[in-house]
């Protein structure tokens, strides 16, 4: 404080990955959705950082994120809209409040009563006033418009609100918040589609919706495909239509009260409107049950024994490796490295735009990961999986997979080993080799895989010499040599 300021001033601590909500909205592009590097800034000069060397066995702590703080229970008010196709707001009808469609976007203005203070710091109240936040929820398969305007008619609406401004919040799909499920009683409906397209249909044909809650206990309900493929031991699934049934995994946290938290989910979001919920158990299926679903097919019957989503990224040089804990496909970045462990398998997936050196360095924490377990070296097989070519068990770690963004799904027995490849890439190789470009090597810098007395003959100087020349002189050396 140089003295400028009114004695009741006020500095708030935000955390990386946890940032409130006040503090999102003063960004209009706030990305809360993906990670960002964490780096601390040396006290009195914000200019020079200290770089905090990243550990790989720091992935092992299971320190859960700080949570945003909770405004109230969420037994507000409670008005919504959808975006149509003429990029208006219009109402959303409230026996359809809970549920959501993957092809829109919503905005909804949550109202709520709260004690105000005469000024910020002041003990002295003005009393009990409304209050707003006003949330706009994405579908990931919203078109670009759709959520562009999603955006515009908040701050529109923000605007013609009086008194304070509304707190504005972006809620991308399966990254609802503690505060925003509590508005639905902890539970929301994912549908296929659109809201119109569906109210326009009026069909009445059976739908299949995937139960899974999220680290918090939170329930989402994902409409999946309707067949017997798609399910999975690990999680609980509604059959919508005039007879409701609920499958219950033999292995799904679901099965500990017999489904009785997912019957009374679907009574209060009006999933089933006449008859009661036939509960079923995996392994005791009706023939009638498998015959709704076109017959009984093989699908998912591994259990689950925990599973660790890491994003990696590179800001100054140095690759991390953030936790996920509410993690979805979406978080599946293209241009980056994704490590996933299953207990069995550690599972390195690199994105279509993710280049050699974050493959390589990510190939490294995955190594170092499994090597500082904290129980002492596991056995757990690295594997590499390239985007659009996941095997099954991959995919069905994840809650409604969307095969539109898959090529093919490979074997998980044709998936390289990371040891293997790293035993590759750490060899040396002649000159004449690296000029024919070995599959899987770091193209822009070949020069690395020659030894010392081989690469001081090719470039006539050491490595510190080369090393310290431009960039540019760099390149074009290597080019003279077939190099680069």
């Amino acid at each position: 404080n140089n003295g400028q300021r009114p004695s009741y001033f006020k500095t708030r601590r935000a955390q990386d990955g946890a940032e409130p909500i006040l503090f999102k909205e003063k960004f209009w592009n706030f990305k809360d959705d993906l990670p960002i590097m964490s780096r601390s800034p040396s006290p009195g000069n914000i200019s020079r950082r200290i770089l905090v060397e990243f550990s790989a066995k720091d992935m092992y702590m299971d320190k859960r994120p700080a949570e945003d703080p909770m405004v109230d229970d969420g037994r507000g008010k409670i008005q919504m809209w959808y975006i149509d196709g003429d990029s208006k707001r219009k109402v959303y009808p409230s026996d359809m409040h809970g549920h959501f469609f993957t092809g829109d976007s919503y905005i909804i203005l949550y109202t709520y009563r709260s004690n105000t203070s005469f000024y910020a710091g002041s003990s002295a109240s003005l009393g009990m006033k409304d209050k707003h936040l006003i949330y706009f929820w994405q579908g990931s398969r919203s078109s670009v418009k759709k959520k562009g305007w999603s955006a515009l008619l908040t701050t529109e609406m923000s605007r013609e609100i009086e008194g304070d401004a509304p707190t504005q919040c972006r809620i991308p799909q399966q990254k609802e918040t503690r505060h925003f499920m509590s508005i639905y009683n902890e539970a929301t409906v994912i549908h296929r589609g659109t809201y119109e397209s569906r109210r326009s249909a009026r069909d009445s044909q059976e739908r299949l919706y995937q139960l899974r809650c999220n680290y918090q206990g939170l329930l989402r309900a994902v409409e999946v495909d309707n067949k017997s493929e798609s399910f999975n031991t690990n999680d609980a699934f509604f059959l919508s239509g005039q007879n409701p049934m609920l499958w219950l995994g033999r292995n799904s946290e679901f099965e500990k009260d017999k489904g009785q938290r997912c019957v009374k989910w679907a009574k209060d979001l009006r999933m089933c409107t006449e008859g009661t919920i036939t509960t079923v158990e995996e392994g005791n299926e009706p023939e009638s049950f498998w015959k709704i679903l076109g017959g009984k097919k093989s699908y998912y019957n591994e259990p689950y024994k925990s599973i660790r989503f890491f994003h990696t990224h590179m800001a100054t040089g140095t690759l991390t490796a953030d936790r996920i804990w509410d993690y979805s496909q979406f978080d599946l970045v293209e241009r980056d490295v994704i490590i996933v462990d299953t207990q069995d398998m550690v599972v390195l997936w690199k994105g279509s735009k993710a280049d050699e050196t974050k493959e390589q360095k990510g190939m490294k924490i995955a190594t170092e990961y499994v090597d500082g377990a904290p129980s002492g070296k596991r056995k757990a097989p690295i594997l590499l999986i390239h985007s659009r070519h996941e095997p099954q068990e991959f995919r069905r770690l994840f809650q409604d997979w969307d095969n539109s963004k898959s090529v093919e799904a490979v074997s998980l027995d044709s998936l390289q080993k990371v040891s293997h490849i790293m035993e590759r890439n750490n060899r040396k190789y002649s000159v004449v080799e690296l000029r024919t470009k070995p599959e899987g090597l770091d193209q822009h810098n070949l020069e690395k895989y020659l030894t010392e007395e081989d690469f001081e003959s090719t470039f006539e100087m050491d490595r510190a010499s080369f090393e310290a020349m431009p960039g540019w002189k760099r390149e074009e050396r290597k080019k003279k040599l077939g190099l680069f």
